[in-house]
């Protein structure tokens, strides 16, 4: 009975170690899994940011184009071409149809437009499609200038919906934006391509851009780029991914819904399947000024693809102990008189133990141990899949590690084997190796010496692991580097960066030349270089943005500044930059930032600060001037309990003039219609135009309220004399005027110009060329009209 007992214990301790040996191997094979997954996800979120800094690029790209056209008072074609062909190599293009400009086109400019590109050589020209709308755009640069771009040359992108919101929304918003899905109009019937643009709008100069309405009015056009997107991202989503991770389909979508019709873009139009396999999906969003692409990636995996070595040997050697404890269980129970063998089968079971341990700790690597006289003792199998070599061919040939190493490489491994090892020291070095297939591989190598417990050498333990993938990123990250290096190049700007704790400065060669110097001439460098030349008047604004900036409240800096120029004049400077990194303290440690020379912008700026209360064509204050006027007039005469007039007045037959001698000659008419007004007035009156045909007066200091009638009588008469325009043509106009006084007719300027103009409709009424007073009799009558 008690023998039964102990057998069915044996079997239960099998079973049991069964057991406990496939759970075991189960969760490896979910760390195996895990790490698959996590692999995959950081895959994902770098094709992402990989996106994200290519589209960037472009828009600094679009930026510089649009800057060029700012800085130019025109561009020609060969500029165009000259330009793109200087800022952008080859690699740029990969994915981009090109760089262009498209020109904003009202309706009545449209002929002479045609004309004139005909004119330049392109005697086929004509704006695409041909249907009369109310204004146009065409392509008039497109870089490179051949093959499919020709099919764009004249094309109205304004005119077809999904364009025209992305090109409205940048001319709107004065940002760079990028289109919806779209078929390019360069696509042929081969090889057709899901496409996008990107705008950047370009105003006119001199013309302010502060709300929407004035930068509809001072559009001048876009520069653009188009993108075929198969193309744009297989230069950044390799069609075959690493080796390590295998079998990414990705998909992008236009906006946050994956159904066929919204899909930019498959890497894998006919992806590979497998009868034995498990998938893994991941889905991010890239936002680009609001416009959203949904990045679907899908691993599809076999499962013979995993590599569950190590959940393997977990298994073997929990089914192989087992079985020897089984075995040995039985055998102590059938032989319990021979105690000797049972301490032996004891102690070689420990040592194998021993063994698997050591050896299952080090096989997710290339593992291999050799020993003092360079002989290989322990060889791991992921030796042949980093090498492409089998574990026999290593231990056969000695010198086979050696003779794979990289040509380059082998000096720096011969000098690390003639070091004498030391106990503790552990030897880190990168190397590369060729393959058996001929591929250079990248390793990191982990060398460490093995001492017995009387110190004697015993070999080394190394463990290899591929990081060609790291290694090629790191390259890609450099060329990153300097293609932005470039960029900023192009974009012709300075840049710093700024220790904040320790005042160290490092500027580039152009932000010394910004002030005519080279970097050489203003050595030593340090942020007292910028001390020196900054404007006294302007350093406290900027301290004052900067602690801003440190304290959170602005998410940049930004500073329009005045700088000294080697030559004593005073340049305007856009200073622009954020901090990088802080202390553990929380303090500004690294700050970094760019200068741009503005001083042709604040000359404009000035320029137009000064016309901003003048007409433009007749040198007369315009409306905000008259408002100014008018409410200084009202407070003014408040206080001195004083009155004043507001003509209000309108040219009769100016409309028949402009129809039939065209505008020119009504701007004409309309110069010495001021002329001759501003000789009717005295030193405290004053005119205005409002627009069009319209004028305004603003007779102060009336003793009497009707005294305005001998001004409004010598105004009608002076502009009843003919006008001469030309040699041959003179005409002859009249002026209806509406008046409103104050106090009588209204206290605002509102109400002064609404009466005064009521007035103006009722001498209109009346026959033209002639003057009333408000009354609310008029009013009413032709409110009721």
């Amino acid at each position: 009975m008690l023998n039964y007992i102990y057998r069915l214990l044996t079997w239960g301790c099998l079973l049991l170690g069964l057991a406990g040996s496939g759970a075991a191997g189960y969760w490896m094979k979910v760390e195996i899994d895990t790490h698959e997954y996590q692999q995959f996800v950081a895959y994902c979120q770098e094709i992402k940011l990989k996106i994200e800094a290519r589209l960037e690029v472009h828009e600094q790209t679009l930026l510089s184009g649009a800057a060029t056209f700012d800085a130019s008072e025109s561009v020609t074609r060969q500029e165009w071409h000259t330009y793109v062909e200087r800022l952008m190599s080859n690699e740029h293009f990969s994915g981009i149809q090109g760089l262009g400009f498209a020109l904003w086109i009202p309706a009545e400019q449209l002929a002479t437009h045609q004309a004139r590109i005909r004119a330049e050589g392109f005697p086929d020209y004509k704006v695409r499609p041909e249907d009369k709308r109310d204004a146009y755009t065409s392509i008039i640069f497109l870089e490179p200038f051949a093959e499919r771009n020709l099919r764009a040359f004249g094309y109205d992108m304004y005119s077809e919906p999904v364009r025209h919101a992305a090109m409205a929304r940048a001319r709107d918003e004065n940002a760079v934006t990028l289109s919806r899905k779209i078929t390019l109009i360069q696509e042929n019937d081969k090889n057709v391509q899901a496409g996008t643009l990107m705008y950047a709008p370009v105003y006119q100069k001199n013309k302010p851009i502060a709300t929407v309405e004035q930068r509809r009015a001072a559009l001048f056009g876009w520069v653009y780029s188009p993108f075929r997107m198969t193309d744009l991202l297989n230069n950044i989503v390799a069609a075959e991914p690493d080796t390590t991770i295998t079998h990414v389909n990705l998909h992008v979508y236009d906006g946050r819904n994956t159904q066929t019709e919204h899909l930019l873009y498959d890497n894998h139009p006919n992806p590979p399947s497998f009868d034995d396999s498990h998938h893994s999906v991941v889905e991010l969003s890239n936002s680009f000024d609001g416009t959203v692409w949904t990045l679907q990636f899908e691993q599809v995996l076999s499962v013979n693809g995993l590599y569950y070595l190590n959940a393997w040997l977990v298994f073997g050697a929990g089914v192989f102990i087992s079985l020897l404890l089984f075995l040995l269980v039985r055998s102590y129970l059938n032989m319990r008189a021979n105690v000797k063998i049972a301490a032996e089968l004891t102690r070689k079971l420990q040592e194998s133990e021993a063994h698997f341990r050591a050896v299952a700790d080090y096989t997710y690597d290339w593992e291999y141990w050799i020993d003092p006289q360079g002989q290989f003792i322990y060889m791991s199998l992921s030796c042949e899949r980093i090498s492409g070599y089998s574990v026999e061919a290593f231990m056969q040939d000695t010198q086979l590690l050696s003779a794979i190493v990289y040509p380059e490489d082998r000096a720096l491994i011969a000098e690390h084997l003639q070091k004498k090892p030391l106990l503790g020291e552990i030897h880190e070095q990168d190397f590369r190796i060729v393959t058996r297939g001929g591929d250079v591989r990248w390793i990191a190598h982990l060398c460490t010496p093995i001492f017995d417990n009387d110190g004697q050498f015993c070999g080394r333990r190394t463990s290899n692991r591929d990081i060609t993938e790291r290694k090629q990123i790191e390259q890609e990250l450099t060329s990153e580097r300097t293609r932005f290096a470039e960029i900023i190049k192009a974009a012709n700007v300075g840049t710093w960066e700024w220790n904040i704790q320790t005042g160290e400065t490092i500027f580039n060669e152009h932000w010394a030349n910004l002030l005519g110097y080279t970097l050489a001439e203003i050595a030593p460098i340090s942020i007292d270089t910028w001390l020196k030349f900054a404007h006294p008047d302007d350093l406290k604004l900027s301290n004052e943005l900067l602690e801003k900036h440190f304290n959170g409240q602005t998410d940049y800096y930004e500073c329009e500044s005045r700088m000294k120029h080697k030559q004593g004049h005073w340049i305007w400077v856009l200073d622009r930059g954020c901090v990088s990194s802080w202390t553990s303290e929380g303090k500004p440690l690294l700050m970094s930032g760019t200068h741009q020379d503005i001083t042709e912008r604040k000359a404009y700026e000035k320029t137009i600060q000064q016309l901003a209360f003048y007409d433009p064509l007749t040198d007369l204050p315009n409306r905000r001037k008259l408002q100014d006027r008018l409410q200084y007039a009202i407070t003014l005469n408040c206080r001195a309990n004083s009155q004043f007039a507001v003509f209000m007045m309108d040219l009769d037959k100016f409309k028949a003039v402009n129809d039939k001698l065209g505008h020119l000659a009504g701007d004409k008419l309309l110069k010495q219609v001021a002329t001759r007004i501003t000789t009717c007035l005295r030193k405290s009156d004053m005119v205005a135009r409002l627009g069009g045909d319209e004028f305004v007066l603003v007779l102060e200091n009336l003793k009497f309220p009707y005294d305005a009638e001998t001004i409004a009588l010598k105004v009608i008469a002076d502009l009843a004399v003919p006008f001469q325009l030309s040699e041959t043509n003179t005409v002859q106009i009249g002026v209806s005027i509406g008046i409103s006084l104050y106090p009588q007719h209204g206290n605002t300027a509102e109400s002064l110009m609404d009466h005064a103009d009521t007035a103006l409709y009722q001498a209109k009424d009346n026959g033209r060329n002639c003057f009333v007073y408000f009354s609310e009799v008029s009013s009413s009558t032709i409110d009721n009209v």
